[in-house]
């Protein structure tokens, strides 16, 4: 080999190692449908998924409030309800466990190799990682329940701002 490629050959080598390990995880095996499963029963994926609804009830239930204003008629509060009523069985059709499991299990296989599946595997199956599981719904309350003022001023202000552009005389509710 000449000199020139030699040098060549050798400036060129870092970059190609470089190269094989970051593609290196793009060619780790894929976890197979059983070592998904797994995963999904110690996450408890369908219970997950009941809880994730019941916070988003929760929300449509708190803009509701907002929406119907600070003294609502009796009834108000009953087309409020069935409004309500209705997100809620629109929510369960299409996050129930058995529409969303073959979603979850497409994400998971792309982007997880089957190592770290199994790594979260033996992690959420510890008794660690099954507290830490049994906190998330506290923790998800507590993050709620500490961004509600937040987020209802951000709303006010974004209902003021609305009014104030179509021109509406009426002043926005305050629900503070």
């Amino acid at each position: 080999m000449s000199m020139p490629m030699r040098r060549f050959a050798i400036r060129l080598l870092p970059l190609l190692l470089l190269w094989c390990a970051s593609a290196a995880p793009a060619f780790a095996a894929p976890p197979t449908d059983a070592q998904i499963d797994r995963l999904f029963a110690a996450l408890d994926m369908p219970r997950l998924v009941d809880q994730i609804v019941a916070q988003m009830d929760q929300g449509a239930a708190i803009g509701a409030e907002h929406a119907i204003g600070p003294d609502p008629t009796p009834g108000d509060r009953a087309r409020m309800q069935r409004v309500l009523d209705r997100q809620h069985d629109a929510l369960r059709m299409i996050l129930s466990w058995d529409k969303l499991s073959p979603v979850y299990r497409r994400i998971y296989a792309q982007a997880f190799t089957a190592e770290e599946v199994e790594a979260m595997i033996a992690f959420y199956g510890s008794d660690t990682g099954r507290s830490i599981l049994a906190k998330l719904p506290q923790a998800m309350q507590l993050a709620t329940d500490e961004m509600r003022p937040m987020i209802e001023e951000t709303v006010d202000r974004m209902q003021r701002d609305i009014q104030r552009e179509l021109g509406d005389d009426k002043p926005a509710p305050d629900h503070r």
